[in-house]
C-alpha cells in the first residue's frame, strides 16, 4: 500500500473514531454522568427501550466526512426519523410505520416547506391530562405565548406601555382572577422585571413552527441574513420584537449556516 493510501486509511479511522465520540457524547456518556447506566444510555437487555431508527441519507457530506453509522446518525434530520420508541412505546416517525404501530391514534404533521410528513403520538390515559393531543397543546401553547403580549400588544412586537392588560394571564394563573390590572401587573413586574425603558419586560411570541424546516426565522438567523444598518434579523414576521444580534458563528471561512446551502444539505427542499 502507497504511503497515500495509509495516510487516507488513518485519516478515514480517526474521523469515524471522532463521530463514535460525538453520537457517545449525547447517548451512553450522560447515562453514565446522571448514573443512569443501568437502565438507559445504550442497547442492551434490561434497559429501557428508548430507540431511534433513521433512514440512512443519499447524500454525502460536502467535507466528505467518512460513511459509518455515527456519521449517519450526526446528519440525520426529521425526515430520516423512520421511528421513535420511548420505553418500548411508539411516539413519532414515518406515517406507515406508525399506522402498522398505531393504528388509531396519532397525529400527521406536515412540512410544506420540505415535502413530508411524519406521525406523532403524545397521549398516555394513565397520566393527569394524558388524552390531550398534540393538536390541542399546540393550540394552548400557540394562545399561550401569544397572550405575553398582553391585550394590546405594539404593532411589531416588543414590550408595551403600561396601559397595556393582560386579561388572558389573569384568567389562566391561579390566583390571580381576583387581582385588580393594577395589582397583576406589580405581581408580573416582580416575576418579568423591566426593559430599559421601564415597560413589563413581557412581549407576544409566535410558537416555532414543529418542524424545523418551515421555521423561515431559524434560516434567516442563522444564515446571518442581517439588514445592514440595523443588525436586526431581516424577516418579515418575525416571532418577536427584533433586537440585534451577534452573529458570531461568521468566521473567515464563511458562515457554516448560509441558508441556502444548509438547506439543499439536509432537506433537499421542495421546489
Amino acid at each position: 500500500m502507497s504511503i497515500t493510501g495509509k495516510t487516507g486509511d488513518a485519516r478515514r479511522e480517526a474521523e469515524i473514531a471522532l463521530d463514535k465520540v460525538l453520537v457517545e457524547m449525547v447517548t451512553s456518556n450522560p447515562a453514565k454522568t446522571l448514573r443512569w447506566s443501568q437502565n438507559v444510555g445504550s442497547i442492551e437487555t434490561g434497559k429501557f427501550a428508548d430507540l431511534v431508527v433513521i433512514t440512512k441519507s443519499d447524500q454525502r457530506s460536502p467535507e466528505d466526512v467518512p460513511d459509518s453509522p455515527y456519521r449517519a446518525l450526526i446528519d440525520a434530520t426529521e425526515k430520516d426519523v423512520r421511528l421513535v420508541l420511548v420505553n418500548g412505546e411508539p411516539r413519532s416517525g414515518d406515517v406507515n410505520v406508525m399506522a402498522t404501530l398505531k393504528p388509531v391514534n396519532y397525529e400527521v404533521v406536515s412540512s410544506e416547506r420540505a415535502c413530508f410528513s411524519k406521525a406523532i403520538d403524545v397521549t398516555n390515559p394513565a397520566l393527569p391530562k394524558g388524552s390531550q393531543t398534540f393538536a390541542y397543546l399546540n393550540q394552548i401553547l400557540t394562545a399561550a405565548l401569544n397572550a405575553l403580549g398582553g391585550d394590546n400588544p405594539p404593532p411589531g412586537g416588543g414590550t408595551a406601555d403600561d396601559s397595556n392588560t393582560y386579561s388572558y394571564l389573569k384568567a389562566n394563573i391561579p390566583g390571580a382572577a381576583g387581582l385588580t390590572d393594577a395589582q397583576f401587573r406589580y405581581e408580573l413586574t416582580l416575576f418579568a422585571g423591566l426593559d430599559p425603558r421601564g415597560r413589563l419586560n413581557l412581549e407576544g411570541i409566535q410558537l416555532s413552527p414543529v418542524l424545523v424546516e418551515d421555521d423561515h426565522f431559524y434560516f434567516h438567523l442563522i444564515g446571518g441574513d442581517v439588514s445592514e444598518g440595523t443588525g436586526l434579523v431581516s424577516d418579515a414576521n418575525p416571532p418577536f420584537g427584533l433586537y440585534p444580534t451577534n452573529l458570531n458563528q461568521i468566521q473567515g471561512q464563511g458562515n457554516p449556516f448560509n441558508q441556502d446551502d444548509y438547506c439543499n444539505r439536509y432537506f433537499g427542499l421542495c421546489h
